[in-house]
């Protein structure tokens, strides 16, 4: 009964997780600030973006002087 429990709530908070998880795919090649050039017209956010995926299929550039900042990681 208690590994029916945990599975459980395993499962729904998988769930959870999921379900607030930001998905992003570039659209074309260009200015990574740019909201077109993403599919679904929303580019990601410079910084705070810990969950969920970037799929990066295009050339795409920063701007000179930006520090973005990708789950810890700069560029």
């Amino acid at each position: 009964m208690y590994r029916l429990f945990q599975l459980s709530c395993f499962i729904l908070l998988t769930g959870f997780f999921s379900l607030y998880a930001q998905h992003y795919t570039s659209a074309t090649s260009g200015n990574w600030t740019t909201n077109s050039n993403w599919t679904g017209g929303t580019a990601p956010p410079i910084s705070g973006q810990t969950w969920g995926t970037i799929n990066v299929n295009h050339n795409m550039y920063f701007l000179n002087g930006v520090n973005y900042n990708f789950g810890g990681r700069s560029f």
